[in-house]
C-alpha cells in the first residue's frame, strides 16, 4: 500500500451530490472527487427534473445532448386499483442521466482533482484528520483528509459505517421498449398487485421506459405481469431491447436520515434524502450537495453542525414525503385522497 496524498476535502461519489458539492466549494480547499466508475457511466434511472431541480439549476444552461425527447413531460396518475385516472399541468424536463451527471461532472472538474475507478475501501480517525483508504488499478492507497464527504448514493455498506438502523430499499427495474405508441406524459400507475410503490412509463426518444419499484424478491415475475397489464389496459406494448435495475432507498422514518458523524457528511441519497413516495433522488442530490458545500465554505471547522442546520428543510420534506407514501400504499386509503395527495 503507498500513501499518502494530502487533502482538505475528498468527496465520494461523482453523481449530482457529489459534483454539486464540488462545484460550490471553494478553491481555496483542495479538493479531490473520485468515483468507482469510468465517465459517461450508465446510470439506470427515470431521469426527469421535478420543479425543485428546474428551479436549483435555472442558473446553469443545460446542454442540448442532456435534454431527451419529448423536452418537458406532464404526469398522469393511473390507479388501477381503484380505477382511478388524474392529468396534472406539469412540465418535467426529460433528460438523459448518463449525459447529465457527465455535464456535471464536466462543470466541477476545473475546481477538484477528479480519480476515476477508484474505489473507497474505509476510513479512520486519526489526531490531524482522517486517513481514508482506496484502491485504484489493483493498487491500495492512503489519503490524508481533513473532511470525507459520502455522495455514495444506494450504498448500504457506507451507511452502516454510521448507523445500525436498517432502511428499507426497492430494486428499480426498468425496460426499454421500441413500443407501438408514444407516451406524453410521466405516467405513473398504481397496483397492489405489483408493487406498494408505484410503476411508471417515461418515453425517451424512440423508447419508452416502463420501469417499476419493487420489494426484492420476484422482481422477474412482477415485471412480466406489469409489461401484460400495459397491453391489457393501455393497449402498449412492444420489443424489449434493454433491461436494468438499481436499488434505491426508502426512507420510513426521518430517524433513517443520517447526515453525518463529525468529519464525515453523507449527502444526497446516500443520507436517506430520497422521495418515499416517489423515489426521486435529484433535487435531493443538488440541494444536499449545495448545503454541503456551504457549511464547509462558511464553517469549515464545524461544517457538520452548519449543515445539519441548513438540512432541516429537507429533513422535514423527507417526514412529509413518508406521510404521503403511507397514504399512497395503500388503495382503500389512496382512493379517498388520491385527488389532493399525489406529488
Amino acid at each position: 500500500m503507498t500513501k499518502n496524498q494530502q487533502y482538505d476535502v475528498v468527496i465520494v461519489g461523482a453523481g449530482p451530490a457529489g459534483c454539486i458539492t464540488a462545484y460550490y466549494l471553494s478553491k481555496k480547499y483542495k479538493t479531490l472527487l473520485l468515483d468507482r466508475w469510468d465517465f459517461p457511466r450508465d446510470k439506470p434511472c427515470g431521469g426527469l427534473l421535478i420543479e425543485e431541480s428546474q428551479e436549483f439549476l435555472k442558473g446553469l444552461k443545460i446542454p442540448n445532448n442532456v435534454l431527451s425527447a419529448p423536452k418537458y413531460l406532464g404526469v398522469k396518475y393511473i390507479d388501477w386499483d381503484n380505477n382511478i385516472e388524474i392529468g396534472q399541468k406539469r412540465k418535467l424536463i426529460n433528460i438523459s442521466r448518463k449525459n447529465f451527471d457527465y455535464w456535471l461532472l464536466k462543470l466541477c472538474r476545473k475546481n477538484v482533482d477528479f480519480s476515476s475507478k477508484t474505489t473507497f475501501l474505509k476510513y479512520q480517525k486519526e489526531k490531524s484528520g482522517l486517513r481514508a483508504y482506496i484502491r485504484k488499478n489493483g493498487k491500495e492507497s492512503t489519503i490524508n483528509t481533513k473532511y470525507l464527504v459520502f455522495a455514495t448514493g444506494s450504498s448500504l455498506p457506507v451507511r452502516k459505517i454510521f448507523t445500525d438502523r436498517k432502511i428499507d430499499y426497492y430494486t428499480v427495474i426498468q425496460w426499454w421498449l421500441k413500443a407501438n405508441k408514444r407516451v406524453e406524459d410521466f405516467v405513473l400507475i398504481y397496483d397492489k398487485k405489483i408493487t406498494n410503490s408505484y410503476s411508471y412509463l417515461i418515453q425517451k426518444g424512440g423508447y419508452l421506459i416502463a420501469g417499476t419499484g419493487l420489494i426484492p424478491g420476484h422482481t422477474e415475475e412482477k415485471m412480466k405481469y406489469f409489461i401484460e397489464k400495459l397491453k391489457e389496459k393501455l393497449n402498449i406494448s412492444g420489443k424489449i431491447v434493454k433491461k436494468e435495475a438499481a436499488m434505491v432507498l426508502n426512507p420510513r422514518s426521518v430517524k433513517n436520515v443520517i447526515l453525518g458523524d463529525d468529519k464525515a457528511i453523507l449527502i444526497g441519497e446516500a443520507a436517506g434524502f430520497i422521495s418515499p413516495n416517489a423515489s426521486e433522488g435529484i433535487s435531493y442530490a443538488l440541494r444536499s450537495g449545495y448545503n454541503c458545500a456551504k457549511a464547509l465554505n462558511e464553517n469549515f471547522n464545524d461544517a457538520l453542525k452548519e449543515y445539519k442546520n441548513l438540512s432541516q428543510p429537507l429533513v422535514k420534506e423527507i417526514e412529509e414525503k413518508i406521510e404521503k407514501f403511507n397514504i399512497l400504499a395503500d388503495p382503500k386509503i389512496r382512493k379517498d385522497n388520491f385527488f389532493r395527495i399525489r406529488r
